[in-house]
């Protein structure tokens, strides 16, 4: 059966040919593979990985201006320091 991988830094969508799938594994070439690991992902369809990817993209977008806004408003904190001095 057919099956569609994600891989962590790569932005592309391949096929693959899966012998045997459970709920959390499937057998490529008789190895055992995790469906979601660290750096795969098996998706039953091509839009089903291409959301995957752009879901995993809106998040580190996200995440980012979170950051962001985080290190802007520490600047504003450093920027507006007083000398203790005066």
């Amino acid at each position: 059966m057919k099956k569609y991988i994600t891989r962590s830094r790569v932005i592309r969508v391949e096929v693959v040919e899966v012998e045997k799938e459970t709920a959390d594994f499937v057998w490529i070439k008789g190895r055992r593979r995790r469906k979601e690991s660290q750096y795969e992902q098996y998706h039953d369809t091509f839009d089903d990985a291409k959301l995957y990817l752009i879901t995993r993209h809106l998040n580190s977008v996200s995440d980012a201006k979170n950051r962001l806004q985080v290190a802007k408003t520490y600047l504003g904190m450093a920027e507006s320091l007083k000398s203790p001095d005066a």
